[in-house]
């Protein structure tokens, strides 16, 4: 299927598509919702902030100017 067929027939379906918890009634918020096994009496700990390579962060920013270009498109290595 080529891009355009896609985006049509994605048009055509849309209401079967969920996008908030609230589309979706009759859905048990056990299968929905996350939880963190930790214990009640555990204590916060604020982490130290990881920073990347200079090189790895300028990567990561060209990607990021991509996808909002591109809306929902792919990116490419080299570049938009």
């Amino acid at each position: 299927m080529k891009k355009e067929e896609l985006i049509v027939l994605v048009k055509e379906y849309i209401d079967v598509f969920a996008w908030t918890y609230e589309d979706m009634p009759g859905l048990d918020p056990q299968v929905a919702m996350h939880r963190l096994n930790i214990r009640s009496d555990a204590k916060p700990v604020k982490q130290q902030q990881r920073r990347l390579r200079p090189n790895i962060m300028e990567a990561i920013e060209v990607e990021v100017h991509c996808m909002r270009l591109h809306t929902g498109g792919t990116t490419s290595r080299l570049g938009c």
